[in-house]
């Protein structure tokens, strides 16, 4: 049985890609649907019928994913390149995925993963 010193500090033991794709998906659908939402009462509100009501809100949910997909990507090169310098082995995980991982580097320069809610 490992302890929670073990767990938090062990660089190899990330999340598992199942559990950072569910976050991505949750991601996605908040921000397609604020994306959708926040131009529909806008347009309504201002006044504007008929094509505006559905294309504008439809086009800023697309930009609005395009957008998260893009910065979790961003952020999964740097949070990759820095699991990797640290000793890492990032193998079957995409970038995408590594948008989603959230860790600390303590000053002492060790890899620390979050604390697990359940106790193992």
């Amino acid at each position: 049985m490992k302890s929670l010193d073990d767990y938090l500090y062990d660089i190899d033991n990330r999340p598992s890609n199942a559990e950072l794709r569910f976050m991505i998906g949750i991601q996605v659908a908040v921000v397609g649907a604020l994306g959708i939402a926040v131009p529909l009462l806008t347009l309504h509100w201002a006044g504007v019928r008929q094509w505006a009501l559905i294309g504008i809100p439809l086009l800023c949910a697309a930009a609005s994913v395009w957008w998260l997909l893009r910065f979790l990507k961003r952020r999964g090169l740097e949070t990759k390149a820095k699991y990797v310098a640290h000793g890492g082995n990032p193998a079957g995980t995409s970038d995408l995925l590594f948008g989603q991982v959230s860790y600390k580097i303590t000053p002492d320069g060790r890899w620390k993963w979050p604390t697990p809610s359940s106790g193992e």
